[in-house]
């Protein structure tokens, strides 16, 4: 009977993991280097390419060992846009972006923006958040944020800690269970939820972030749209603006978010801000999110 050989799929996510692969079977250190860019496959989509672009691109990817799908109507001329999807590894998109910036149809453009997309897969990335209290590491694992609603109409725990004490206790048992930031709000979003002024907010919430930060250097997102009450909160002890609107239904909130230069969360919303709480129709969710955040 012949040699039996184990033979498997090697599922790497990464550099890190190619590398550690090619070392274990004693690649040598200078070849590592020209051979993780070959073994690092992406498949990137791109929307709303002119039917030529996409012509080209197809062909230009096939040229260099890639692939590109198109729309089945590219070829008939059929159509005026199509999205496409490019499938290749890292090495082929290294040497698809200059013959890209040669080429028309907004394709120069396209290379750039390939450019940096390829080179975050390439490198390592750092994505640190910068609080006033302490600085996360958000690309060494998930951080967990601990919800506290000090609302008396919230989903699931409005009411029950409206009280000052009984919010700062549920805070810390949330950073004592891993919780890595505490976000604090005072106003409910949920539908048919009563709108709070200003005023109203910020008794509900600079009381409780006040005492939290005296007890904890835990990072504090204050969760409010309006920028006067980010701003309050700021003072009082938070580090992060947790806008829902996107800073979008208070013009002010950027200026704030600059002057403080406080991290700022921002969340996609589906047709115009006041309506955000209807129900929303997508057909590509994923799709949709990118562009509204891009």
């Amino acid at each position: 009977m012949g040699e039996e050989r184990l033979i498997r799929i090697l599922a790497l996510k990464n550099e890190g993991e190619i590398r550690a692969e090619f070392e274990k079977i004693g690649v040598d250190p200078g070849g590592i280097d020209l051979m993780v860019p070959k073994a690092m496959s992406l498949n990137i989509r791109i929307c709303g390419l002119t039917s030529p672009a996409a012509l080209i691109l197809k062909q230009e990817m096939l040229s260099l060992g890639g692939d590109c799908a198109n729309h089945r109507m590219v070829l008939k001329n059929s159509i005026d846009h199509s999205d496409a999807i490019l499938m290749g590894s890292v090495k082929i998109f290294q040497r698809l972006i200059p013959k890209l910036r040669q080429q028309p149809f907004g394709l120069k453009n396209l290379a750039n923006e390939l450019e940096r997309l390829v080179g975050r897969v390439i490198g390592t990335p750092k994505y640190r958040l910068v609080c006033k209290s302490r600085t996360l590491d958000l690309s060494s694992r998930t951080h967990i944020m601990g919800i506290l609603n000090v609302t008396p109409d919230s989903f699931s725990d409005g009411g029950k800690f409206l009280d000052k004490e009984q919010a700062v206790s549920h805070a810390l048992r949330m950073v004592a269970d891993g919780a890595d930031i505490i976000d604090v709000g005072a106003e409910s979003t949920r539908p048919g939820a009563e709108p709070v002024d200003s005023e109203e907010e910020m008794s509900r919430i600079i009381p409780v972030i006040e005492a939290l930060r005296k007890q904890s250097d835990v990072p504090i997102s204050v969760d409010t749209y309006k920028s006067q009450v980010a701003e309050a909160a700021l003072n009082a002890g938070a580090d992060i603006i947790n806008d829902i609107s996107g800073m979008r239904f208070d013009a002010r909130m950027k200026e704030i978010a600059a002057r403080y230069q406080a991290p700022v969360v921002l969340m996609h919303i589906k047709g115009e801000p006041r309506n955000m709480q209807k129900d929303p129709v997508y057909e590509d969710v994923i799709t949709e999110i990118c562009q509204y955040l891009s």
